[in-house]
């Protein structure tokens, strides 16, 4: 593509990425978004200096510092109350693609769509699963639907890449920031469709996606992750499909948490030990919701 039309491509889209310790994942970053002219990088109080390399390699980026972590959800949030652009890149810091699949998804944008998204492809470049990326249905988690063969509505898309008009994720509220990590782009799948946005998945699209790569590993983060999984898990179910719904799934994580932290020292696998001690806290500390849904709108 000329530079010219990368240009034109580029020019209405505003790129909005939050990072937590993402100093790993900066080279791919700017790899990914150097010749944007429109940059948002919201941080969540990084303490690995990738901002200060941030700042140095994408110099065009506007960056708002948090002072603590405020979550992925209203994070994003704040990048999405800075853009001024028509389209909004919203992008994990451990995701990349490139100016085509960016026009092959803006395309969709152009055609009515409110959000487009990508296939979804692991490091060695092999598609991760479609529940992992797409889902026809909401709440089919454990849905084994094929894979694309070509652009489909979907219920559901990961939210690690998604190309979106601007104006539909203000019009309902943005993320809920109810949910601290995980699943808040399930609930903002839901309020989408339920306001008829429709969501396409252009499998010709590609961008690579380190799955759980966004903050440096380790058993504190393991830990952190496992305990907002569960978390947001219940609370999707109470905002959405009712308080039973969240109750039975409450009971079914804890029951999961506790046998693995009975179980899995036996096997010496202290990681698996740290994820259900952190399902089950999870699970544990999940407040109650009504079915009622108002998020707060921002915009």
């Amino acid at each position: 593509m000329s530079d010219g039309a990368e240009s034109s491509l580029l020019n209405d889209i505003t790129a909005v990425v939050v990072t937590f310790n993402s100093a790993h994942c900066v080279a791919s970053l700017v790899k990914t978004l150097r010749s944007f002219p429109h940059i948002v990088i919201v941080d969540n109080a990084s303490s690995d200096g990738c901002i200060a390399a941030l700042k140095t390699q994408l110099p065009q980026a506007r960056i708002f510092q948090n002072n603590h972590n405020l979550g992925f959800g209203a994070a994003n949030n704040i990048g999405l109350s800075l853009s001024s652009s028509i389209y909004t890149l919203l992008l994990n810091p451990d995701c990349s693609l490139d100016v085509e699949a960016i026009a092959l998804l803006k395309t969709w944008l152009q055609k009515g769509a409110s959000v487009a998204v990508p296939q979804l492809l692991n490091p060695t470049g092999i598609a991760w699963s479609p529940e992992a990326n797409y889902r026809p249905s909401e709440f089919s988690w454990r849905t084994r639907a094929s894979f694309a063969e070509g652009a489909l509505c979907v219920e559901f898309a990961c939210a690690a890449c998604w190309l979106a008009h601007t104006s539909a994720l203000r019009s309902v509220g943005g993320f809920d920031d109810r949910f601290f990590l995980y699943y808040e782009d399930d609930d903002l799948c839901i309020r989408l469709r339920r306001a008829n946005h429709e969501i396409v998945v252009e499998p010709s699209a590609h961008a690579q996606h380190i799955s759980g790569g966004s903050t440096t590993p380790s058993l504190k983060s393991l830990w952190a992750r496992s305990l907002h999984m569960a978390r947001s898990k219940v609370l999707l179910s109470a905002l959405h499909q009712g308080a039973r719904a969240a109750f039975m799934r409450r009971l079914g994580l804890l029951a999961e948490g506790l046998l693995g932290v009975l179980l899995k020292p036996f096997a010496l696998d202290w990681r698996g030990m740290v994820r259900s001690a952190g399902r089950f806290m999870g699970a544990f500390t999940a407040p109650w919701f009504s079915k009622n849904h108002t998020p707060k709108n921002i915009f």
